[in-house]
């Protein structure tokens, strides 16, 4: 069902449209390529907390169709995105076995960090941790503060009995200082730590291999 949504004309459409506008104005990126490095984290992080196959899969879906509002602009898109999903799933009469869940998953995940759905969580952290170069829309690259993203390689998350650790990988050029005035690091960080107190884990975020000691998470 992921490849068939992912490779419809109109869930294409609307995806190109984004990547178009955001190449005009903006500072990160909504496209296709951000939906797939969602589901990424989003699958990775799932299996290694042994969720049920049905329900990974299906919250894969709401990754995939998670932006889809931002066709119509930043603004609003969760709510719109869910409107959209709903209507399209109506559209194909698609019912998945967590069809509400799904739902809910792209309406909420904007910042409903104490959700009570799992997906909606996991949606909401990994989208809040892509946090790679290629998020970054031409006007990233010369604002102060989220420009630094331009030098994060890669991000992880590993989750273990105990931990829920979460590396950024940079590249020697990152500046810390400038990142930590990124104002959206807020919304990271309260994701990271209110999903790993959901999940009885302890939250540790490294830069490379040092810990990141933020105020606000440790």
């Amino acid at each position: 069902m992921d490849s068939f949504i992912r490779n419809d004309k109109r869930i294409q459409g609307y995806y190109q449209t984004i990547y178009e506008d955001e190449r005009q104005s903006g500072t990160a990126c909504h496209d296709i390529e951000h939906a797939e490095r969602v589901i990424a984290l989003m699958d990775d992080l799932m299996q290694q907390l042994n969720v049920d196959e049905t329900y990974r899969k299906d919250a894969l879906i709401a990754g995939l169709l998670h932006d889809i509002g931002c066709v119509h602009g930043k603004p609003g898109h969760a709510q719109r995105g869910y409107e959209m999903a709903l209507e399209y799933f109506e559209s194909h009469a698609i019912r998945l076995t967590n069809h509400d869940a799904v739902l809910e998953a792209i309406r909420d995940h904007g910042s409903s960090y104490d959700s009570p759905s799992l997906m909606t969580r996991v949606l909401i952290l990994c989208d809040k941790l892509d946090l790679v170069q290629s998020r970054l829309a031409p006007e990233g690259y010369e604002t102060y503060g989220i420009r630094q993203i331009q030098h994060i390689t890669a991000v992880s998350i590993v989750a273990d009995e105990t931990t829920l650790i979460v590396r950024f990988t940079t590249a020697p050029e990152f500046n810390l200082e400038e990142f930590t005035t990124f104002t959206f690091l807020d919304k990271v960080f309260t994701a990271i730590t209110t999903f790993a107190a959901s999940i009885s884990r302890e939250p540790i975020v490294m830069i490379n291999d040092c810990t990141w000691n933020r105020k606000n998470i440790l």
